[in-house]
């Protein structure tokens, strides 16, 4: 019987470190996209923008409005990996608590 409780003890701390580890990944994510959303994406859609205009009206060259855009792609998918990541987490938090069944 000592042996039951020792080692339910044991899942119940191996569960719990589990729990705290997705929850650390899933506040990551969180602030990762909420970082994106108010500085990053608006930042790179501006830049994008002007310098799209800029370069209709000859301003800019053709590959700087290329590094503009990639940079605005690059900041895109890095908010969908951060909602990836989130649900992962979310995910994670749902199975190990038992929640969602």
């Amino acid at each position: 019987v000592a042996g039951a409780h020792a080692d339910h003890r044991g899942v119940e701390a191996r569960i719990a470190a589990e729990i705290r580890a997705a929850h650390e990944a899933l506040t990551m994510a969180h602030d990762e996209i909420g970082a994106l959303d108010a500085t990053v994406l608006p930042a790179a859609a501006t830049a994008f923008d002007t310098i799209r205009d800029g370069y209709q009206e000859g301003r800019f060259s053709y590959p700087d409005l290329l590094a503009a855009e990639r940079t605005l792609n690059a900041a895109r998918l890095q908010r969908i990996d951060a909602v990836a990541a989130y649900h992962v987490a979310l995910t994670e938090i749902a199975r190990l608590t038992g929640e969602g069944e």
